[in-house]
Formats: C-alpha cells, sequence, structure tokens
C-alpha cells in the first residue's frame, strides 16, 4: 500500500483517521468536533486493522478503551472501522457486541449505511475492484447480519445472544454491560462468565485474533475490571473527562487542556451539568473511568484514624461475614477483629482478612486467628445466613471459644444499611484502624460500596458498630 499518493481513495485506505473524518457526514447529521482522543483511538484501530487484515499478531490481544459519553467511540471504533478494515481484506469477519440487541443493531445499521452509500461506492468502487479484482456486493442483507462476496461477515449481537455458530477475526463488545448489569451481582457475574467461557471460542485464529472492548467504567467488576484482573496481557487506552491518575498511558496526559480531555464537548460547564444529574457515583464512572468516586462515596478515606499499634487495655472480638466457599465467583468468606475503646469511646479494628474458604477451612482460620488477636473472653460473632447456624454449632461442638450470632434489624435491613449506620461513627473519626497490610482492602470496600466487587468489610463495619456503640 502507497503512503503518499494522488488518488483521494488510496490516500484513506492508507489513513484510517482520514477515512473516518470523511465518513462522518454520513453517519452524522452533527458538525464534527475534533479532538486529539479522536487521533489517538485512530491509530490504535489502525495498527490493529493492518495486523488483522495481514493476518499478523497484534503486539496485545486483548485492548481495553475507556472514554467518556459523547467522544464519538461508537462512530470510530463499531461503525466506520468495519467499513475501512474491508477496504482492506473484505474477508475479514467481524462481530460486534452490546450489552443488548438493539445497541449492536444501531452500530450494525449505521456501518451498512456507509458501505451502501453512493459516496463510498464512487469513491473507493474502482480501486476497490483494482486491488481485489471484483466489487464489493453484499450477498446477505439482515439487520444484524450482513455478508460480503468475499465472504466477509459483520454479526451484530448481545452478550447473552447467540454466537456459537460463527468464528470471527476480530470481536468487539462496545458496552458490554450497562449500569443495570455491571451493579447487579447476578448479572455481572453472567456477563463476565460469557466473556471468559463463549466468546474466546468464536476466534478464527485463537493465537492472533484480537478482542476489543470500549466502555465507560461501572464497577470494579465489569466487564474491564475482569479482563484487566485476569493474568493476560493488555493494551489500555483510559481517558477520563478530568486529568487524573487514571490516564493511561501516562504519556497521554500532555494532550489535556486545562485539565480537560475535549475542553469543547466536555468543558466545566457541561462536566458539572452532569455530575449533578449522575452524583457522585455514577459520574466518577461514566466520566471519569472510576468505577467509584477517589474520596470514597458514602465513607470518605480521610475519615479513618490510623493507628500505629492496637491499644492493650481494650477486649477484642471477632466478626466473620461467612461465605463458605472457596469459588472465586462467589464472595469471600470475612474476618474482622475490632473492640471498643471505652476510654476514648472509640472503635478498634485491628484485622481484617477475606478469603475464599469451604468450612473446615473457616475454622482453622478462626483458630489461627484467636490465639493472636484475641483472648478467653473474646466472642465470635457470626453473620445468621442459613451455613452460619450449622457453622456456630462446630465451633461450639470442636472448640471453647464464645460464639454467637449476629442479632438486630441491621440484618435483614441490608447491606446499604449498614454502611449508612457505620458512615456518621467514620465521619466523626470514631473508627480507628491499626496500620497494616489489609487496610487498603479495608477501607477501599468501604469507600467504593456499592460499585466494588466484594464488601464482608462493609458488612462486619456496621455489624459491630451497631453492637459497640448502640
Amino acid at each position: 500500500m502507497k503512503k503518499k499518493t494522488d488518488d483521494p481513495a488510496l490516500e484513506l485506505i492508507s489513513d484510517y483517521y482520514k477515512f473516518f473524518r470523511w465518513c462522518w457526514p454520513i453517519i452524522s447529521q452533527e458538525e464534527f468536533i475534533p479532538n486529539w482522543h479522536i487521533k489517538k483511538i485512530a491509530r490504535r484501530l489502525q495498527y490493529i486493522g493492518l495486523c488483522i487484515a495481514d493476518r499478523k499478531k497484534p503486539d496485545y490481544l486483548t485492548n481495553l478503551f475507556s472514554v467518556p459519553p459523547g467522544s464519538t467511540k461508537s462512530s470510530l471504533i463499531s461503525q466506520a472501522w468495519i467499513c475501512w478494515l474491508w477496504l482492506l481484506d473484505p474477508s475479514i469477519k467481524i462481530m460486534n457486541v452490546s450489552y443488548a440487541s438493539d445497541a449492536s443493531i444501531k452500530n450494525s445499521f449505521a456501518a451498512k449505511q456507509i458501505i451502501k452509500s453512493e459516496d463510498f461506492q464512487g469513491l473507493f468502487g474502482p480501486v476497490f475492484k483494482q486491488m481485489h479484482g471484483k466489487p464489493l456486493e453484499l450477498i446477505r442483507d439482515l439487520t444484524d447480519d450482513w455478508e460480503n462476496n468475499f465472504g466477509g461477515k459483520f454479526y451484530a449481537t448481545s452478550v447473552t445472544g447467540q454466537a456459537t455458530a460463527f468464528h470471527f477475526h476480530v470481536i468487539v463488545f462496545d458496552d458490554a454491560q450497562n449500569a443495570d448489569i455491571a451493579n447487579s451481582d447476578s448479572k455481572r457475574v453472567a456477563s463476565n462468565r460469557m466473556h471468559d467461557f463463549t466468546f474466546p471460542t468464536r476466534k478464527v485464529n485463537k493465537e492472533i485474533t484480537p478482542i476489543i472492548y470500549v466502555m465507560q467504567r461501572f464497577n470494579s467488576d465489569d466487564t474491564i475490571g475482569h479482563v484487566m484482573k485476569k493474568k493476560e496481557p493488555y493494551y489500555y487506552l483510559c481517558l477520563p473527562a478530568e486529568l487524573s491518575d487514571a490516564v493511561s498511558p501516562p504519556e497521554m496526559k500532555e494532550y489535556y487542556t486545562d485539565g480537560l480531555l475535549d475542553p469543547v464537548r466536555l468543558n466545566r460547564a457541561v462536566l458539572n451539568k452532569a455530575k449533578s444529574d449522575l452524583g457522585s457515583f455514577a459520574y466518577a464512572g461514566q466520566y471519569n473511568q472510576a468505577p467509584y468516586p477517589e474520596a470514597g462515596g458514602h465513607i470518605k478515606k480521610e475519615w479513618f484514624v490510623y493507628l500505629d499499634s492496637a491499644p492493650t487495655d481494650v477486649a477484642y472480638d471477632l466478626w466473620v461475614d461467612g461465605a463458605y466457599t472457596d469459588k472465586k465467583d462467589n464472595d469471600p468468606t470475612g474476618f474482622m477483629v475490632a473492640g471498643f475503646d471505652v476510654k476514648n469511646n472509640r472503635l478498634i479494628v485491628k484485622y481484617y482478612a477475606g478469603e475464599w474458604l469451604e468450612i473446615p477451612d473457616v475454622l482453622k482460620k478462626i483458630n489461627g486467628i484467636m490465639p493472636n488477636e484475641c483472648d478467653a473472653g473474646s466472642m465470635i460473632y457470626i453473620e445468621p445466613k442459613a451455613s452460619g447456624y450449622s457453622f456456630i454449632q462446630m465451633i461450639q461442638r470442636e472448640t471453647l471459644y464464645n460464639v454467637t450470632r449476629i442479632t438486630g434489624r441491621l440484618v435483614q435491613d441490608g447491606k446499604m444499611a449498614r454502611v449508612k449506620y457505620a458512615a456518621p461513627k467514620c465521619e466523626s473519626s470514631r473508627v480507628c484502624l491499626v496500620r497494616g497490610n489489609w487496610n487498603d482492602e479495608f477501607v477501599t470496600q468501604l469507600t467504593a460500596f456499592p460499585n466494588y466487587s466484594h464488601d464482608e468489610s462493609c458488612d462486619l463495619l456496621g455489624y459491630a458498630v451497631k453492637k459497640y456503640f448502640g
């Protein structure tokens, strides 16, 4: 392919960003507003596209893009790109996946609109025939499934839709989860399982086929968060609306203007209105690509008091939020050692751990904690889940520890009630944490609630605040 040419069609084929600019009037009635991030994304897509066309492995098979709403992401990644890919190699098969079929079908309609336009056929038709030997034609033309006469295919579906009958050269997840899915434990887990076990099998060649994810952040274990926790390498372009340490790669920070990603479309007035309309959690995720506000939500990071050592004149108890399973799709069992400092009217937390353990191993864990962190007068408080009752009986039968179930209205009122009950005591600096390597996880669960993957510390602290402060 020539890098410099007087032929406008070849020039656009050689530069995806220019091709996208050319496509814009076909897919949008709005004036195109340029910004540096569009070019950066286009350059990455061009690199990936050339690798696909040459059947070469890109530097990263997993490519993640997090950008605010209104950043031209779908037009750039899910609509114009397939048309450009077919100019390079019309045999390319692409699957476009969204949280709902309506969203992916919208992308399908826009992409097909480009292909069928008189402008596209008129400009690229002669060059295409010269490059590939015959004109480009659609021989299958359904709303969500269309194919050309070279074997190329565009297939639009949802995360829970049909995907098992075909194989693709690239899979694009454009908003694989929305807020409703990401913030529902059962829906989020089901969606992530599809990414783990179904879609990876839909690759033509598993060694070289890339997957692209583009979405805003909603939860620490949303699609992008889930993918990032795997051991596989990935490319991550994260561009929050406001300059922060979340920017990735870090060198992208130099392109921000007055601390803003896009000072025209996402200026301070627009962002302030979005923050007011959405609230701090939704704004943090959708605009700043953080699943939760940096300073915290219902509970703030700055509210906690840290101690270098645990006071020795405090009686400590062990609090257990039991999941009793070693399966990491579920929550871990939470262990917290806390006591009430009567002299200073404050709650001391000196130990926390969350581990995936079945009942026999939970008992072993307790046997390890009690001699080191508690004494003979300590109580073990167990959350009264179904298996919790039998576990209490096991402790009574096999040990000399004092043990009882957690009681009171907070058990029935739910997690939000427990967090809200703990929040005033945290804000008034009456919750103190003994410094330890467990602090970050403990505090993050509290400050990120309800957008964090686990929340055992929320339950345990809520129960303890209720018990000790009344």
